[in-house]
């Protein structure tokens, strides 16, 4: 672009400028020949002619010969413009203006009629049905067909709809240039600087940026200052974004296997940069399973953390948010794509049972199964994804098409549980960093039972707003009147929730296993009016955990009954406090008669999830009257058990009523009875007391 003070481009290059006249409707004959005429705003403002020069320089030399057509009048052209967000609403609120006539203009040929110009932002919607969608589609094209010039600007990643694209004649990229400040420079009659490359820090900035930092009335070289210390602050404020100061795997407590399996592949990862080993060789995802505020999402940031990897975040909602199943397809795809591109990462995918199971006979089958088929494909497609590490995450994996579990897809499945006494102590220790520091948090610990992560991490940040309400340090008693508020539990009530789980503890015991521990809980949450009640943890034997024999079921079936056959021989009566027992056991023998075999009937009628055999079960007056008769003849079993150690039960349940919280070592000691002392002989005695004397002196 040159650089004289006529302001016209190179394109004008191609016009005769012979008879140019400012501001007058009358032109020669000469002038009326040209065909393509270009209109020449008069900006006498810095601002204005930056920003305009801008524009023309990219869309001159985008390198696509038909953009040029978007600055001649008598064409049709349509061209998307892209940059930030700041500066498109800078270009609709200031250079729409320009194009559509709102200035006065040099006239470069033929004098013009008025030609309509569509000057917007278009913003894609994203959480809008497919009819909405096809509509919204629909009245873009028809605005873009009605006017002469359409000038779209849209951020750098957005989509522009498919069905439209047709009527796009070019795109361009939005950006500093130094032709444009030089022209732009002049008409505030500031020259350029003797050196061109003070001026490529403004190549640094952006459009918006550079047009405030020159439009203030100041040398050249104090703005060329300001603009270095503008990217030097910019610089600084990326590098702290990008600094993740967040926990690794290592400061997290309470993962269990999860964390294992992350610091192994954390290993992995960097053997595989190394060389050292293949990407087959790697764990190529994990599904992570547990109850809200367990902290899946905290696991996922941390792992990635460990492994000094990117994390992408997305989850099926986001998907499916935008819109039909072509569009839930197409943005699967384009978080792979990214996750590929940004390889080795984490890919983190929420929601994870939202995916669907083919298996399960819906209304929405064919929907489930293109969708299941689609993720399948990104998962191990041709495509391949070498680098990306998928973690899936849930609240229910029993809910998820098996396909997608199998090696080589999300290779394990991991529960992370709620925290345990000491995991509870690490989480809160770590919300609290540099607080409380050696404090006794046994008071907090205790009464946080049953808790996620998530909770316990609120109980902090509220501990933390009312010291600082009082302008205090902080104190555990602060975390103390956090916590929910308590009621005490009644002493009666009491008594029937120790003896309840003695009850569990005396069977457990009975049935050869060993126990971890049994408590239960003293008070109660106020607002909710809901309690932990108690339980009880036995070691299971190692086999049990993957196969279990008929006696093996019936005798879980006796174990789940021993609580509330304590409540009947002890009480002649029984609570409310045995629904889960009651509900477990039902299930396990219901699923011995449904589906597998260990009943008379070897035909299988229901998979063995809980949902399908208790649907099955509730149509089944048969096998609702067999499983009733089986219950009671465990009850009848419990029972004689607990009867038989009915000092056991109470020894147990004094315990509990006293300590709340039982050891299984410690209940090994209250029912193991003390060996007496053996005495010697007399005779035999007195020599051994003289023999002891004699070595004394």
């Amino acid at each position: 672009m040159s650089n004289d003070n006529d302001q016209h481009h190179d394109i004008f290059e191609e016009l005769d400028f012979e008879g140019i006249e400012r501001g007058e409707d009358e032109t020669s004959d000469e002038v009326e020949s040209q065909k393509s005429p270009i209109l020449q705003p008069i900006l006498t403002k810095f601002r204005d002619r930056f920003l305009f020069e801008t524009l023309v320089d990219c869309i001159e030399n985008c390198g696509v010969e038909k953009a040029r057509d978007a600055l001649r009048v008598d064409r049709a052209c349509t061209i998307i413009i892209r940059s930030d967000k700041a500066t498109l609403d800078v270009y609709e609120a200031e250079v729409k203006d320009i194009f559509q006539s709102g200035y006065r203009y040099d006239y470069v040929g033929q004098k013009p009629t008025k030609s309509s110009v569509s000057f917007f932002i278009f913003k894609p919607e994203t959480k809008i049905s497919a009819f909405g969608r096809a509509l919204l589609e629909s009245d873009l094209n028809t605005k873009l067909l009605k006017n002469n010039r359409n000038y779209i600007l849209m951020e750098r990643d957005d989509e522009f709809p498919a069905d439209s694209q047709i009527l796009v004649d070019a795109e361009i990229e939005l950006h500093v240039t130094k032709a444009a400040l030089i022209t732009a420079l002049a008409v505030n009659n500031l020259p350029p600087p003797s050196d061109d490359s003070l001026l490529d820090v403004f190549m640094q900035l952006s459009i918006a940026s550079t047009a405030n930092i020159l439009s203030a009335p100041r040398s050249i070289f104090e703005s060329v200052q300001i603009a270095n210390r503008f990217v030097a602050a910019q610089k600084k404020a990326a590098a702290e974004e990008k600094k993740d100061t967040g926990p690794t795997l290592d400061d997290l407590h309470g993962l269990g296997a999860a964390g294992d399996w992350g610091r192994d592949l954390a290993l992995d990862l960097a053997d595989w940069k190394s060389d050292k080993i293949s990407w087959t060789d790697l764990d190529r995802g994990i599904l992570v399973s547990g109850a809200p505020g367990t902290g899946k999402t905290t696991f996922a940031a941390a792992l990635a953390r460990t492994c000094g990897v990117k994390l992408i975040a997305t989850s099926m909602a986001q998907w499916q948010a935008t819109g039909h199943l072509g569009d839930y397809l197409k943005a699967m795809r384009k978080s792979f794509d990214e996750a590929r591109k940004s390889a080795p990462c984490i890919l983190f995918i929420d929601e994870f049972d939202s995916a669907g199971d083919r298996n399960a006979q819906t209304d929405n089958n064919d929907y489930n199964t293109k969708a299941i088929n689609g993720l399948l494909e990104c998962l191990d497609g041709a495509a391949g994804r070498e680098g990306v590490v998928v973690v899936g995450a849930t609240n229910a994996p029993d809910k998820i098409d098996p396909a997608l579990r199998r090696p080589g897809r999300l290779d394990k499945t991991v529960e992370i549980p709620l925290p345990d006494e000491a995991a509870r102590d690490g989480i809160l220790r770590f919300h609290l960093k540099q607080n409380l520091l050696g404090a006794d948090l046994s008071v907090v610990v205790g009464r946080t039972a049953g808790m996620s992560g998530a909770w316990l991490e609120d109980v902090v940040r509220q501990a933390r707003r009312a010291a600082r309400r009082q302008r205090r340090e902080l104190e555990v008693g602060d975390l103390i009147d956090a916590l929910p508020e308590q009621v005490a539990i009644a002493p009666e009530t009491l008594r029937i929730i120790a003896t309840h789980e003695a009850g569990h503890a005396v069977v457990f015991l009975d049935n050869g296993l060993s126990l971890n521990s049994a408590r239960i809980s003293k008070h109660a949450e106020a607002a909710s009016g809901s309690f932990a009640g108690g339980m009880v943890s036995a070691v299971q034997k190692n086999d049990s955990v993957y196969l279990r024999s008929k006696t093996e079921n019936l005798d879980r079936v006796r174990q789940l009954l021993g609580g509330l056959a304590a409540e009947d021989l002890f009480f002649q009566q029984r609570s409310d406090g045995g629904t889960t027992d009651l509900k477990e056991a039902t299930y396990i023998l219901a699923r011995m008669e449904l589906a597998t075999g260990q009943c008379d009937r070897l035909i299988y009628l229901a998979d063995g999830d809980y949902d399908s055999v208790f649907a099955m079960l509730k149509v089944r007056p048969d096998i609702q009257k067999s499983v009733e008769n089986t219950l009671q003849q465990c009850m009848s079993e419990a029972k004689a058990i607990v009867e038989r150690r009915c000092e056991d039960v109470q020894k147990i349940a004094a315990a509990l009523l006293k300590n709340e919280c039982l050891t299984g070592d410690e209940i090994d000691k209250l029912l193991t009875p003390a060996q007496p002392k053996l005495r010697l002989l007399s005779r035999a005695q007195e020599q051994e007391d003289s023999y002891e004397n004699h070595m004394i002196s």
